[in-house]
């Protein structure tokens, strides 16, 4: 099952991506900062992520970058250093 972090300072919009993404039995995390999206990267490989380009203080294009680039390694599979997230998107 896919696990897709979308990341959005306004409730409403997390709330209804979450909605509808779960209806479809996708395994959603959420974060309303940049650190918490970062944070819930680090716990575990995610397959997408969609971002807000434009957060409050800070740049969504700026997350997008940090979600792609390296993390330390994923000791649950004994794998060498892997991305963060295989895909980012960005959401207006």
């Amino acid at each position: 099952m896919a696990k897709i972090l979308i990341v959005d300072d306004e409730p409403v919009v997390l709330d209804v991506l979450r909605r509808l993404l779960e209806e479809d039995g996708r395994d959603i995390a959420l974060a309303t900062s940049p650190a918490e999206a970062i944070a819930t990267a680090n716990r575990g490989l995610l397959d997408v992520a969609l971002v807000d380009k434009n957060l409050q203080g800070a740049s969504g294009l700026d997350l997008s970058r940090a979600l792609k680039s390296s993390s330390s390694p994923d000791t649950r599979r004994s794998r060498p250093p892997s991305k963060r997230c295989r895909s980012v998107r960005s959401i207006t």
